[in-house]
Parts: C-alpha cells; structure tokens; sequence
C-alpha cells in the first residue's frame, strides 16, 4: 500500500466516551475530535478497509488472478485515481 496514514490502522471511535466523537489510531492517538461530526464511524470503516479494498484491486488486475471481467480496467483506473497504481 502506497498511502499510508500517518496514524497506524486501525482506527477506532473513542471506546471511553471521554469527547462527543474522537477516532484514535492503533496507537491510542486521537486522529480527529470534533463533537458535531456526525460521519465518524464511516471515516474509521473507509480507513480500516481502504488496505484490504487495495490489496483486491491488486489482486483482481494481475494476470494470474484468473479474473477476466471488464472490471480490470475499472479496478486499475481506482487504483490509479488512488495513487496506488504501479
């Protein structure tokens, strides 16, 4: 993976309740606070999948994959608008 948050994965919304919304890093770091976000547990889970979401729009564009969809061109074209193209 090519993009790497500067916060190790995986995140978590404050498990202690001690802010409105706080999401803390592997690390027990507070990545973001802000009590009026409402979207915080869409920003952990996008955070949290966006290496396994990588990992299978690698796999699905390597040759050996087996898979010869029309999707190739679309999985390549995420990866790349991603930076994580080759």
């Amino acid at each position: 993976m090519t993009t790497k948050p500067a916060t190790p994965l995986p995140w978590s919304t404050d498990p202690e309740g001690e802010v409105a919304l706080a999401i803390e890093g592997a690390n027990g770091r507070v990545v973001c606070s802000d009590p009026m976000h409402l979207d915080a547990a869409y920003i952990v889970h996008a955070a949290n999948s966006y290496p396994e979401l990588v990992a299978a729009l690698r796999y699905i564009t390597e040759p050996d994959s087996g898979y010869h969809g029309h999707g190739i061109d679309k999985a390549s074209a995420l990866l790349a608008k991603l930076g994580e193209g080759k």
